[in-house]
C-alpha cells in the first residue's frame, strides 16, 4: 500500500486542477483559431503535471459527435 507523504502533500495542494469545457478540448482536436494556442498551452501544463485537467464524460460524446459531423460535411462538400 502506497502512503502519502508530506512532500506528496505539498505537491497536491500547489497543484491546479481545472475542470474543462468540451469547447476548449474540441479547440485543440479541431484547431480551431484563435483558441488552439491556449488550449495547447493548458494540455501542455498538463502533460508537464503542473495543472490537472478534468472534463465530463459527455464530452466525449460531444466531441466525437463534432468529430463526425465536421467529417460528414467536408466529405459531402467533395462530390
Amino acid at each position: 500500500m502506497n502512503t502519502i507523504t508530506k512532500k506528496d502533500l505539498k505537491f497536491i495542494f500547489k497543484m491546479k486542477y481545472y475542470f474543462l469545457d468540451t469547447n476548449v478540448i474540441l479547440d485543440l482536436v479541431a484547431n480551431r483559431e484563435p483558441f488552439v494556442k491556449d488550449a495547447e498551452l493548458l494540455f501542455k501544463l498538463a502533460e508537464e503535471k503542473k495543472v490537472r485537467l478534468y472534463c465530463s464524460a459527455i464530452s466525449f460524446n460531444n466531441i466525437l459527435l463534432y468529430q463526425l459531423k465536421s467529417f460528414q460535411s467536408s466529405n459531402s462538400t467533395r462530390t
